[in-house]
């Protein structure tokens, strides 16, 4: 089964105390065993950077990166969804008091993929200093028809070019803090190589590369195809 797109949601909120919430709906469509993928960028107005994001039941938190810039963080989460888990809420603890909180965030819903381990690989990271360049490191999939997602959170906003062979899918903007995404299908198993989208205006940036493994396909009984005959217990 081929891994595909259903659709994506993506938020954006702020706050003024140390400790607040977000909330994630599920994006429309989703039905239950789809695989959501979660970027995050939290921002707040001073005294360092946001200290922790929580990770809600059936979910895996792979990064939280505090302070991928100056009061800056971000993470990146996976889950196989179930219906009726909508509207769950992340908790973020701020540092320090800060006058205001910011955090936007996007999340994909993928169908086809497998139901037990859904992730191809190890996801890797990168920390971007300030350039055009969004970058996403290279990641090694181990299995044929994964779907490869480069996922970016960064400060400010500017026109995107995505990385030649990508597809854009979320692309959520806002001056305190913005997230982009994009995906690959790639038919053999390897490793991808960076990808670089470009971004007008130099910006920090935090990229991630994720893989998603496709379902096994269903095994072809011959005895069953078209024209033949199958017999049972001894009669046709």
């Amino acid at each position: 089964m081929a891994i595909a797109f259903r659709s994506e949601t993506d938020g954006r909120a702020t706050g003024t105390c140390s400790v607040t919430t977000f909330t994630v709906t599920a994006p429309a469509g989703a039905v239950s065993g789809d695989i959501f993928v979660l970027i995050v960028n939290l921002e707040q107005s001073c005294c360092g950077a946001p200290s922790n994001c929580s990770t809600p039941t059936g979910w895996t938190r792979h990064f939280f990166a505090s302070g991928y810039t100056t009061n800056t963080s971000a993470a990146l989460y996976t889950c196989k969804y179930a219906s009726g888990t909508t509207g769950l809420t992340f908790t973020v603890t701020e540092s320090l008091n800060p006058t205001t909180v910011n955090w936007s965030w996007g999340c994909s819903a993928y169908s086809g993929c497998d139901q037990t381990t859904w992730n191809d690989a190890t996801p890797t990271s990168s920390t971007n200093a300030s350039s055009t360049n969004l970058t996403a490191a290279s990641i090694t999939t181990a299995t044929a028809n994964a779907m490869v997602l480069n996922l970016y959170a960064y400060n400010g906003t500017g026109t995107i070019t995505d990385a030649a062979s990508t597809t854009q899918r979320i692309n959520r903007q806002n001056a305190a803090g913005s997230v982009y995404s994009a995906e690959e299908l790639f038919a053999a198993a390897g490793a991808t190589g960076t990808r670089v989208a470009t971004i007008v205006g130099a910006k920090v940036s935090r990229g991630y590369s994720v893989a998603l493994r496709p379902a096994a396909s269903a095994g072809f009984n011959p005895g069953w195809a078209y024209g033949a005959t199958k017999t049972i217990g001894g009669v046709f």
